[in-house]
This record gives structure tokens, C-alpha cells and sequence, in this order.
């Protein structure tokens, strides 16, 4: 064993190699000699994953082990029927390239974009070349989708921070911050693994019925709708049926959902002034009020 160590010390490998010995020894394990590495990445789609403003959470997601394409989809492919469909030709988080090599790139099959843009020339210039060369533009999360936290600044007028189809045409969008790593393989994939995404929303995966018993407070069973539950507008691919066997994971716990899938959160209010009387969103008020 001493002797193997030392060979590795006299022979130090640079970044590159070691990813590709990691990546091939994770797909040797997935495999288990079912098809050589030679076979897995020949004649992929040609995939690109361009980062603008971004905490990079979408693509740490695209790394998560442990799919269940059951979540978005009627059937259920394993990494080994994933990994083949697809040729990552640019991914700064996932592949050792320089940020500068996508403008080099002629030719994609999808971009998958992640991140607000700016009012930048460089932003500018990365999203019109994306589009030139890709057949299909992705918008990865909800920075890129809606604007997502940082957009906040933009409504109040202190950062033009926008989602990137303000620049150009989007072919199709997932939703999320982050997206749940089945959902991004499926879009990567073109749809090639599965069927469309099931639709639906949070109250259809919720244990509590909205037409039983209601909740006065937090942490208390029964429906939250009125004390700002989200659900009802909410779609659930949020990762209920993934994480919690079938249930929505917020409200399992007697929580509510906030609504981070829904279109242009966080930019929507949580609870607005009406004619209803209702308590706010921490589950508290006095009488009198009309917060809903």
C-alpha cells in the first residue's frame, strides 16, 4: 500500500485527469461494466451550461446522487440510462474550462443558463451568442426564470437585474431555487427520459383537505390557506413526492408553504390588505384586521 502512495506522490495529476478518473471511476460503479466509457459519452446532444449572476445552487442540485425520476415522471430511468443521452461541452462548476472558452463554442444542442442578468455588455453579449448557437435555450432556476431574490433590487430601484428572457427568446424554463436535480436532468435531456412533468399543485400532495378543518395558528393541523398558505398556487414539483413520500414537505410538518415555485417569487407579497378578515402570515392578529 506504501508503495502505491508513493507512486502517487512521484506522480501528481493536474485537476483535469483527476475529475476524469473520478468521473470514470462514478460511472464504472453505476455501470458495472455494462458499457465502456467510450460508449456512455459517444454520440451525446451537446450540452452547455452558461453561469451569469448566480450562487451556482442550480448546478450543485444537477450533482445530487440519488435520482427517483418517478418524482416528475411516469417512468423511472437509473444514471446509467441518464449519462449516455448527454455531451456536457461547457459547465464551469462540473468541468475544468475557462469562462472565456464559451464564446469559442459553435454549436449546441441545448444551454442551459443559470443566473440574473445585468445590465452588462458581457452579460449581454454571452446571451446573444447562447442563442445563436443553441437549438433550444433553457432558463435554470428562478434568478434566470422570474429574477428570483436578486430581482428584488430591480422593483426597488436599485440594481437592473433581470431574467434573461428580457434579452432573449427562452425556449423553456425550470422552475425552483434550486431546481430538484430530476427536473434539470429531464430538461437536459430534452424530455428523452420521461414524459412530460406531471401537473399539479401542493395542495394535491397535501395531508390536510381544504375544505376540513382549519388552522388558527402555525403548528397547529388543519388547512393554512388562510393564514397565507401558498399552496393552492403553488406547483408541485417542488420535490414532494421525492422527499416525503408523496406528501407536501412543508405542510407535513404543519408549516406553510411559502410558494418558491410559483412565477415571480419571491417578488409576490406574502399576504395583502382585502375584505376578509384573517390573521397574518406568523399566525397571529388582533381582531379587526384585514390581512389575508
Amino acid at each position: 500500500m506504501k508503495k502505491e502512495f508513493k507512486k502517487i506522490l512521484d506522480h501528481p495529476i493536474d485537476r483535469r485527469t483527476f475529475l476524469k478518473s473520478v468521473g470514470a471511476g462514478t460511472v464504472a460503479t453505476l455501470f458495472g461494466g455494462q458499457a465502456t466509457m467510450e460508449e456512455v459519452f459517444a454520440a451525446s446532444p451537446k450540452v452547455g451550461i452558461l453561469q451569469l449572476g448566480t450562487c451556482a445552487g442550480c448546478q450543485v442540485s444537477l450533482t445530487e446522487f440519488g435520482l427517483d425520476m418517478r418524482y416528475i415522471s411516469s417512468s423511472n430511468p437509473t444514471a446509467a440510462d441518464i449519462l449516455p443521452t448527454i455531451d456536457i461541452k461547457y459547465a464551469p462548476l462540473l468541468v475544468d474550462v475557462l469562462a472565456e472558452s464559451f464564446e469559442h463554442i459553435s454549436s449546441l444542442d441545448i444551454c442551459i443558463i443559470e443566473g440574473i442578468a445585468g445590465p452588462t455588455v458581457e452579460a449581454s453579449e454571452l446571451l446573444d451568442h447562447a442563442r445563436s448557437i443553441s437549438s433550444k435555450v433553457v432558463a435554470m432556476g428562478d434568478c434566470a426564470s422570474f429574477g428570483g431574490v436578486p430581482g428584488l433590487n430591480r422593483s426597488k430601484g436599485l440594481l437592473d437585474l433581470y431574467p434573461i428572457d428580457e434579452v432573449i427568446s427562452v425556449d423553456a424554463y425550470i422552475r425552483g431555487c434550486p431546481p430538484q436535480p430530476e427536473q434539470i436532468w429531464y430538461m437536459v435531456t430534452g424530455g428523452t427520459i420521461g414524459e412530460d412533468i406531471k401537473p399539479g399543485k401542493v395542495c394535491d400532495s397535501c395531508i390536510y383537505d381544504p375544505e376540513g378543518p382549519q388552522a388558527n395558528e402555525l403548528g397547529r393541523s388543519g388547512c393554512k390557506k388562510h393564514l397565507g398558505c401558498q399552496g393552492h398556487d403553488t406547483p408541485w414539483q417542488c420535490g414532494a413526492t421525492r422527499s416525503t413520500g408523496g406528501k407536501a414537505p412543508c405542510t407535513l410538518v404543519d408549516d406553510i408553504c411559502i410558494g418558491c415555485y410559483r412565477d415571480k417569487y419571491p417578488e409576490t407579497p406574502f399576504y395583502e390588505k382585502g375584505q376578509v378578515r384573517m390573521t397574518n402570515k406568523y399566525g397571529t392578529g388582533r381582531p379587526g384586521t384585514d390581512d389575508k
